[in-house]
């Protein structure tokens, strides 16, 4: 599985390094220049042997270039997408403005992931067969005057009930960033300490992360109520989801968190298995000092001020 996401990260590479050079000089035959000489740097410094694509737009008005019938061949196998579109990219400062970045249907067959055949049987009870579709997006806006970041990532498997997932990230300082940027013509003149430094000044103002199901949970509980023992006298997956919620509810009032607001909302989830979307608002800003506290919170599974330090609001459909 590793080996094609790395795949699929070095075809985004691709689109952000060379088509959006390209954009501005307003020619197409610019934008396909720039990604065939970005594809044949890419082969000569990684194992992928071969990387080629259909047919290629550029929209000079929409600032956006939409890739098509994309295959790139490494030792593992082939991954295939149907479409790659970047817009609103900013590409003169080092730290870019803005990006929009699309993967439609990104292809994996299971030998390049790696997959072997007893765990292509656990993929079979989930309806997925002989590959795995993915669609990424991702997207963000950094404010110069401010020195914040703004950006979104989602993930979802078409062929997996419609699931999805996604991350958030609202106002994150980067000013530090930007300073030791200014210091360093490449990434390796970063070094150690000035990375102490940057990952001292980042601060989070917001953040959150969302599940959407319309199908896999159900599908999951179907494979339960054959499987374990447990859920044998369930009648459907509603059942299952209730059971499931039920023995959650008992685990929690025994280590005393049953009447926990966060636990109480996770329990809903796990009995609607349809959507839930958790949001922070950190007490502590800084990015360093939040970590440190998390992990003392870990260490005491004391859940009330793991919400306060957090901020967490929780939304079940």
């Amino acid at each position: 599985m590793k080996k094609g996401i790395v795949v699929v990260g070095v075809i985004g590479a691709i689109v952000a390094g060379g088509a959006y050079v390209g954009i501005n000089s307003a020619a197409t035959s610019k934008v396909k220049g720039d990604i065939d000489k970005t594809i044949e740097e890419l082969k000569a410094q990684s194992d992928i042997k071969e990387i080629s694509y259909g047919d290629l737009s550029v929209n000079v008005f929409s600032q956006e270039a939409v890739l098509s019938d994309i295959t790139a061949v490494g030792p593992a196998g082939e991954v295939k997408i149907d479409s790659v579109t970047v817009s609103d990219y900013d590409f003169i400062n080092k730290i870019p403005r803005s990006s929009n970045v699309k993967l439609d249907n990104i292809r994996i067959p299971f030998k390049t992931a790696g997959i072997n055949e007893s765990e292509a049987k656990d993929f079979a009870d989930f309806g997925i067969k002989d590959e795995i579709v993915v669609d990424v997006a991702a997207k963000h806006n950094y404010d110069e005057s401010a020195k914040t970041f703004d950006g979104g990532w989602s993930v979802g498997i078409d062929n997996l009930g419609n699931y999805s997932a996604g991350l958030n990230l609202g106002n994150v300082n980067l000013a530090p960033i930007e300073e030791a940027m200014k210091t360093a013509e490449t990434p390796d003149q970063v070094n150690p300490m000035l990375l102490m430094g940057i990952m001292g000044g980042l601060e989070l103002n917001s953040a959150s992360v969302e599940f959407n199901d319309e199908g896999v949970m159900t599908m999951a509980a179907e494979k339960l109520r054959k499987e374990e023992v447990q859920f044998k006298d369930a009648k459907d997956a509603t059942g299952v989801r209730e059971i499931a919620a039920d023995l959650l509810k008992q685990q929690a009032t025994a280590m005393g968190k049953g009447n926990n607001k966060l636990v109480r909302r996770i329990i809903k989830f796990v009995k609607s298995g349809k959507g839930i979307k958790i949001s922070a608002n950190p007490e502590q800003k800084s990015v360093m000092a939040l970590g440190m506290s998390l992990n003392q919170v870990q260490q005491t599974m004391d859940l009330k001020t793991l919400e306060k330090l957090l901020g967490l609001t929780i939304d079940v459909k």
